[in-house]
């Protein structure tokens, strides 16, 4: 018998390692997005300045970690 918190150490790694596939439709709207992905952000880091969106980017992870 296992305890609990191996198995629930042992079943967080199976889910961080599970793979996802796009459909071919995805993949069309991810090669559609991601030229406007890389223009928006290009964008917000000219207006912004490298420092303060390189600051901004540390921040939003911080939060992202914070709220998990």
């Amino acid at each position: 018998m296992i305890d609990r918190t191996t198995l629930s150490r042992n079943l967080e790694v199976l889910v961080k390692q599970r793979l996802v596939y796009l459909t071919q439709e995805g993949e069309q709207a991810l090669s559609r997005a991601w030229p406007l992905w890389q223009e928006a952000q290009a964008r917000i880091e000219h207006t912004l300045g490298r420092e303060r969106f390189e600051g901004l980017l540390t921040d939003l992870s911080a939060l992202r970690a914070a709220a998990s």
